[in-house]
């Protein structure tokens, strides 16, 4: 029915003495795109096994962002409209390589915290394209995530930027081998970007930073390539 498949089984031998049937069985239903299921059977008094196997779709996951999300399956998502943010961390990311690319739409509040966080899993994750003003929180904040690119994003208006109560424009902690890379930062009462707590090894270059305590920091951490920035 509709995208589900069904399978009949019957499974029994008839020896010319009788009929027997392997009691009890299990048996495991498999299909790409589709939950496992695993049954087990039990013949009937006349020996004969006769099940009905429904292979349940998995459902795909929705790449448009109308409102805040949490995110725990890798894939593309595009923000489909201007949001406001009804929540501490409008967008959480758990999931590795995900693509978060707002295409010019905004996040915005006068009361939340983080626009984007992303928290221990998100390896891989890609920021791009956004428009964040948070007012008296933050804008994007990585936590323990490595091997991601936070490209091309504009924030403004900020007293906190990204990283919630860090008070920083772009905050990473604990989070490596990322790219920091073409981010317009103006007001943020902290500095424009922070990493520290063992960050290491992450490029920070050709970012315009205005209006903040200090444009750049870098604490506790090693091997930042820093260029380009103005």
């Amino acid at each position: 029915e509709g995208n589900s498949e069904i399978v009949e089984l019957i499974e029994y031998v008839n020896n010319g003495e009788g009929i027997t049937s392997h009691n009890p069985y299990t048996i495991i239903i498999t299909k790409e795109g589709y939950v496992e299921n695993t049954f087990e059977y039990v013949a009937d008094s006349v020996g004969n096994s006769v099940v009905v196997l429904e292979a349940v779709p998995v459902a795909a996951p929705n790449p448009n962002i109308t409102s805040c999300m949490t995110i725990n399956e890798t894939g593309d998502y595009i923000l489909m409209e201007d949001i406001v943010a009804d929540k501490s961390k409008c967008i959480e990311v758990f999931a590795e390589n995900v693509v978060i690319d707002c295409a010019g739409h905004s996040i915005t509040s006068d009361e939340f915290s983080s626009a984007i966080y992303a928290g221990d899993l998100a390896d891989g994750l890609t920021v791009k394209n956004c428009n964040i003003d948070m007012k008296t929180g933050a804008g994007i904040y990585l936590k323990g995530v490595n091997g991601g690119r936070i490209v091309d994003n504009v924030v403004s208006g900020q007293w906190h930027g990204f990283g919630g109560n860090h008070y920083h424009g772009i905050y990473g902690r604990n989070s490596d081998g990322n790219v920091i890379m073409n981010n317009n930062i103006v007001k943020t009462s902290g500095r424009g970007i922070m990493l520290q707590k063992d960050s290491d090894n992450n490029t920070i270059t050709a970012n315009y930073i205005e209006r903040a305590i200090h444009g750049i920091m870098i604490s506790e951490s090693d091997y930042t390539l820093i260029n380009s920035n103005t």
